[in-house]
């Protein structure tokens, strides 16, 4: 699962979008692609966490400039 603030603020997480693993994944289970409008990336900053199955969480935070 994959949640996401598309406007972080460097101070709290305020959640704006989830991805769910069936909707991401590709057919063989080891690629998740995520899809974005400019339009919605409405702040500076994005922040994404990604939970696995098992509960481990990873945070890392983007901006604009670290998408193609």
């Amino acid at each position: 699962m994959i949640l996401l603030d598309m406007n972080y603020n460097d101070d709290y997480f305020n959640l704006d979008k989830v991805f769910w693993a069936s909707d991401i994944l590709n057919e063989s289970n080891k690629t998740a692609i995520i899809r974005l409008s400019e339009d919605e990336f409405i702040g500076s900053k994005i922040m994404l966490i990604f939970i696995d199955k098992y509960g481990n969480e990873l945070k890392v935070v983007k901006t604009k400039k670290d998408f193609k």
